[in-house]
């Protein structure tokens, strides 16, 4: 099975030497370049990558699926009919054999999700939502993290000039050549040396992802607030945390509002850094078995 990285370079190679002169903008570049690769890469060749469209557009408009107003949410339910459609499709293989048997020519990770979704016992639809809802929470800030990253480099020469360093002196002390670096593991690219470049995405999360970090309250808690004494959170409560601003302290990240590439390099600062939620998946929590944590 072809790594992300290869499925990734593959497809920018696709984009950038196949002829392709028409203008293409930084969210299509990284949108829909990293929603091919990654589903490639888990889910196999079969995984309908022309889903793409519909993925994005019922991503954007999600909200429009609970207003009371027909006239206007109708492509919304259109879109996510057809997506839900072609992930039940691509589900099949497994439901022929009840979730019982990995389908060739999908990665590991991959086979266990399937399988797990299928042998929960809900409707082919309803896994169809899951597995939708692994992806927003697999890809989604994935790809902002990227946007924003990219988009920060754009604007700052010295700090594109200082990651390309980083990436440089890495590769050559660390990778053979370009075939090791592109069949990496996520293992092995945790622990290798692209130090600047990891505080790159995590500056860019911490200005620009809004993650939702929903907590159930374990024991009653009183919470202090100067300006109005307090309130106690109750046993059983969920609360919802307001990450912003904490990424937003200026006490926690000084000079907070500037965009600075270098800011998490000493490693302290990622103790107040909330970019992905630091908990269980979204989908874990629902199937509680054979699938990925974040």
């Amino acid at each position: 099975m072809p790594t992300f990285n290869e499925e990734l370079f593959s497809k920018l190679h696709e984009m950038a030497f196949l002829g392709n002169t028409k203008p293409t903008s930084l969210s299509q570049l990284t949108h829909c370049t990293i929603y091919n690769a990654y589903t490639r890469a888990i889910f196999g060749a079969s995984f309908p990558v022309s889903t793409y469209q519909d993925f994005d557009y019922v991503d954007h408009v999600v909200h429009m699926l609970f207003l009371p107003l027909p006239s206007f949410v109708s492509p919304a339910h259109r879109a996510r009919a057809r997506l839900l459609r072609a992930f039940a499709d691509y589900m099949k293989p497994w439901k022929e054999t009840a979730g019982n048997r990995d389908v060739p020519n999908v990665s590991q990770q991959g086979n266990q999700i399937i399988r797990a979704l299928v042998k929960s016992g809900l409707s082919d639809l309803d896994n169809a939502g899951l597995l939708q809802a692994y992806l927003w929470g697999a890809i989604t800030n994935v790809v902002h993290i990227t946007f924003w990253s990219i988009a920060h480099l754009m604007c700052d020469r010295t700090a594109l000039d200082a990651v390309r360093k980083d990436v440089d002196e890495t590769c050559e002390r660390e990778f053979d050549d370009l075939n090791t670096l592109l069949g990496a593991t996520p293992a092995m690219l945790h622990k290798s040396g692209f130090r600047l470049l990891d505080s790159l995405f995590k500056e860019a999360g911490r200005l620009h992802l809004l993650p939702t970090s929903v907590r159930e309250v374990s024991d009653d808690v009183d919470i202090p607030l100067s300006s109005r004494g307090g309130f106690r959170a109750k046993r059983g409560s969920a609360v919802v945390v307001d990450i912003p601003a904490i990424h937003g302290n200026e006490e926690y990240f000084p000079d907070a509002e500037s965009f600075r590439v270098d800011r998490f390099l000493d490693g302290e600062s990622t103790k107040y850094l909330y970019v992905w939620g630091k908990g269980e998946h979204m989908v874990g929590l629902l199937l509680k078995d054979g699938l990925s944590q974040s």
